[in-house]
């Protein structure tokens, strides 16, 4: 009865720590390192120079991207769901399904170019030192970011030192 009861505790234990792990490092993990993540750093934006006012303009150039966007992919998805439903009749039309599909392609294409176009406009708001100060500052921030944890010491990782860890081969 006790040998049961032992090995029923550690089943259970272990499935928890199996299932928490699971779940720490499970599902989407989306990271969003882009622009706007940057600009709502204030430690990147004041080694950057970047001004409140410059920061606050590009935020809204995003931000009527991204309304244009949100409009698009809707329309994309309606337009998707069209496309399953033609899939679904009993006699397919090629033609409406092209027709379908060049709608889906071309929704996609002008989200892309919203996106362009107002990265475009957000790095033309930047004077060309502002530019390359950002850029500067996103290098070391990247850096960092690339070379933490506790697999990465004094060494980093594979014992090299960490600005030979890329593209280069460990002498043996």
């Amino acid at each position: 009865m006790k040998r049961k009861f032992a090995v029923m505790i550690i089943a259970i234990f272990a499935l928890s720590v199996f299932s928490m792990e699971t779940f720490a490092y499970g599902g989407r993990q989306r990271r969003k390192h882009g622009i706007m993540k940057i600009l709502k750093n204030p430690i990147i934006l004041k080694k950057a120079g970047i001004s409140a006012a410059k920061a606050k303009k590009i935020k809204a150039i995003f931000r009527e991207a991204a309304k244009k966007n949100i409009m698009l992919k809707a329309r994309a998805k309606v337009e998707k769901i069209n496309l399953r439903i033609e899939f679904e009749r009993a006699t397919v039309n090629q033609e409406a399904v092209l027709a379908i599909v060049k709608k889906i392609s071309d929704l996609k294409a002008q989200i892309a170019q919203n996106r362009a176009i107002a990265k475009v406009k957000a790095i033309n708001t930047l004077t060309v030192q502002e530019r390359e100060k950002l850029k500067e500052v996103l290098l070391k921030y990247a850096f960092k970011r690339m070379h933490r944890g506790p697999h990465c010491g004094p060494m980093g990782r594979h014992n090299r030192p960490m600005m030979q860890q890329h593209n280069v081969r460990p002498q043996r």
